[in-house]
């Protein structure tokens, strides 16, 4: 076992006895007459350093888990008697990049733990000004300072995003290059601020609202302001991101609202992907389960559009008139913020091959993404369904179009499927491509019209419409549907999406890099030569 022989606050000197002990920079406080707590703090901890804590401070074998997966998300987990606390800490590098640090706090009855990837100035400020308070409180008042810490470094750097705005040029109707560059990158920058804040603001929420053991009442009121403050930036963030996208919308030309190249797409796909792979589980079954329920008014707006012209029209044109109105549910689903299953192939798969995730998360994101999807179809099915809701020519053409997606050959399901799964996994990289909100609406129509004129198979939009006819009375079993429309939609839904997009598109952003970067070094050669 490992002790600590103490000579001085800031100077441990440490003793090898029986296991190694990890270095690190420790400091104690009293906080009652036979009461000492203390502060560890390791930088970037091998897994044997962990091990060592895990001894000395008794630590949970599950806590001692999260400490060593970099994967896990911003957030508090509670443990018997301890608390851990993960947090991403904005930094600047010496270009002016934003960056996130990770920063892991432990707290336990007698010691706070802070271990980070590298020296981070808020832990370093945090301590200094906790001990001098006379008594310095409790682990939990620690972290409710270094919290506030956390929120100054946030504040410090939105300040410097405003004052180079306040420098820059507004564009006008003419503007520069330069200037619209500059406008871009500042507003890349807010973006990401904004998705760091936001991420603050969810952990803090649990800290200050949930009662975790470890925070007393005082440490809860100093997180909950700390909390207000990050919402109060975060409105503010918001407010001018929103005043910018409007001004380069309104400066930038039709040809330039496609103009992202594919590695911008894939970069903003990896980030956005990271994220997904590691979102709390709870508001991801929210959001697909909205999904379920908004791609399904789809359906029903293209059998309310139909229905009617279904005694003076071939089925055919029927069908193409409803397949104008389909879009409707891809509107809802887009916009409101739902997310369907095969929207999942491309943004979180790019992320796991960029080594931002494991392939169990996706796993784990997939299949909660689709159950939820299809717990919100069957809802949706029974209310539509309910008497007087459809009307007589609706029914009918819901009831063909479930015939005409289950009862067909195996195959043709299966590459009706694949065009499907293409399709959406295409409508996904052209949203993250496009500039303008106009734009944005005419891909989600075109795509929507595109799914349901060709009677494509999509295994979420597929299985709603066969639920509202199988409760309109469509003699249709679950079995039926399961076999002949669910499983070769499944797999021919992946094979599209993964495949003929990401797979490729994920290819070509990399060659086109790499033709760049040759590029550069050519030029520099020549450069050097003359």
């Amino acid at each position: 076992m490992a002790a600590l022989i103490w000579e001085d606050a800031q100077a441990p000197r440490v003793r090898n006895t029986e296991t190694p002990t990890p270095s690190l920079d420790t400091v104690s406080w009293k906080v009652a007459p036979d009461r000492e707590l203390r502060h560890l703090r390791t930088l970037h901890p091998s897994r044997e350093e962990l091990q060592a804590l895990r001894q000395s401070l008794g630590l949970h074998q599950s806590l001692l888990h999260q400490l060593q997966d970099p994967d896990f998300a911003p957030g508090a987990v509670e443990f018997p008697r301890q608390l851990l606390v993960r947090l991403n800490v904005p930094e600047t590098n010496e270009e002016g990049t934003l960056r996130w640090e990770r920063l892991d706090v432990v707290l336990t009855d007698d010691a706070v733990l802070t271990a980070e990837a590298r020296s981070l100035r808020p832990v370093e400020q945090a301590r200094a000004r906790f001990l001098r308070h006379d008594p310095p409180g409790g682990t939990d008042r620690f972290l409710a300072a270094l919290v506030e810490e956390v929120v100054d470094g946030f504040d410090a750097i939105w300040r410097t995003l405003r004052k180079e705005l306040e420098g820059m040029e507004a564009p006008g109707p003419r503007a520069s290059a330069g200037a619209l560059v500059a406008m871009g990158k500042a507003q890349t920058e807010m973006t990401e601020l904004l998705r760091g804040l936001q991420a603050a603001r969810e952990c803090l929420a649990q800290l200050a609202y949930r009662g975790f053991q470890r925070i007393g009442k005082v440490a809860a009121a100093e997180l909950l302001a700390s909390h207000d403050r990050l919402k109060g930036l975060t409105n503010t963030v918001e407010q001018v991101l929103e005043r910018i996208s409007g001004i380069t919308e309104e400066t930038s030309s039709p040809t330039e609202e496609l103009s992202a190249e594919s590695p911008e797409v894939i970069d903003t796909a990896i980030a956005l992907g990271e994220r997904r792979l590691h979102r709390m589980t709870m508001a991801h079954a929210m959001t697909a389960l909205i999904g379920g329920l908004a791609v399904s008014f789809g359906a029903v707006a293209m059998a309310w559009t139909a229905g009617p012209w279904s005694h003076v029209m071939e089925h055919n044109q029927v069908h193409l008139l409803g397949s104008l109105a389909f879009p409707i549910g891809f509107i809802i689903l887009l916009v409101g913020k739902g997310e369907l299953f095969t929207e999942n192939f491309f943004i979180p798969v790019t992320g796991l091959m960029s080594g931002r995730g494991k392939v169990r998360d996706l796993l784990v994101l997939w299949g909660s993404t689709l159950a939820f999807n299809l717990v919100g179809a069957v809802v949706f099915a029974f209310l539509v369904s309910r008497p007087g809701v459809i009307a007589d020519g609706a029914k009918h053409f819901l009831v063909q179009l479930a015939h005409d997606k289950v009862f067909v050959p195996w195959s043709t399901a299966f590459m009706k499927a694949v065009f499907a799964g293409w399709l959406m996994t295409v409508l996904t990289w052209l949203l993250l491509a496009a500039r303008g909100q106009g734009s944005r609406l005419f891909i989600i129509w075109m795509m929507g019209f595109l799914i349901a004129a060709g009677h494509f198979n999509h295994v979420v939009i597929s299985a709603a419409e066969v639920f509202m006819a199988m409760g309109l009375g469509a003699p249709v079993s679950v079995r039926q549907w399961a076999w002949m429309n669910f499983l070769p939609a499944l797999l021919g839904n992946l094979v599209g999406g993964l495949v003929f997009v990401t797979l490729l598109g994920y290819v070509q952003a990399h060659s086109l890099r790499r033709s760049e970067r040759r590029m550069h070094d050519v030029l520099r050669r020549r450069g050097t030569q003359h």
